[in-house]
């Protein structure tokens, strides 16, 4: 299904084979409300609509945006941000990983520190297939002891 390949998983409204780009900055995954921003020789730019980035955009460039929405034979794997807050304890990161395995998820980056308060501060860039995934994921890991919060970013 070339098209599918092609668009991602999202239909855009009156084009049938664009180019389509998920945004890195709020990597929207399925089930996330989506808008589309048309680029300058790049296709079709998918953002969540709560990024900072599209609602910095809309008053400069509204003729630019375009309606887009998830198409219903997704089978792409997407990445979302997480962070996660704990009181730094020994095997915390072990746990986060195990975690993240139990949930059929796959982590491609992990950076964390440990701030001067003893609070580790956990940022993953987890694969996820859906929303009701991420959701799935933040539920487990806060139920890791000593966390405190987990959050999807926004860059």
């Amino acid at each position: 299904d070339k098209i599918t390949k092609l668009n991602n998983g999202i239909n855009v409204k009156g084009i049938n084979n664009c180019l389509v780009k998920i945004s890195h900055c709020c990597n929207p995954v399925p089930g996330d409300d989506i808008v589309g921003y048309i680029t300058k020789g790049r296709g079709v730019s998918v953002h969540r609509a709560d990024c900072i980035n599209i609602t910095n955009l809309s008053d400069v460039d509204s003729q630019r945006f375009i309606e887009v929405w998830w198409s219903n034979n997704q089978n792409s794997d997407y990445t979302s941000d997480l962070q996660i807050i704990a009181n730094d304890r020994n095997g915390l990161m072990v746990d986060v990983m195990n975690v993240v395995s139990a949930a059929k998820s796959a982590i491609r980056a992990v950076n964390s520190r440990v701030t001067k308060d003893n609070l580790a501060i956990i940022n993953i860039t987890a694969v996820v297939s859906s929303q009701e995934q991420i959701q799935k994921l933040m539920k487990l890991l806060r139920g890791i002891e000593s966390v405190t919060s987990v959050s999807r970013l926004k860059h």
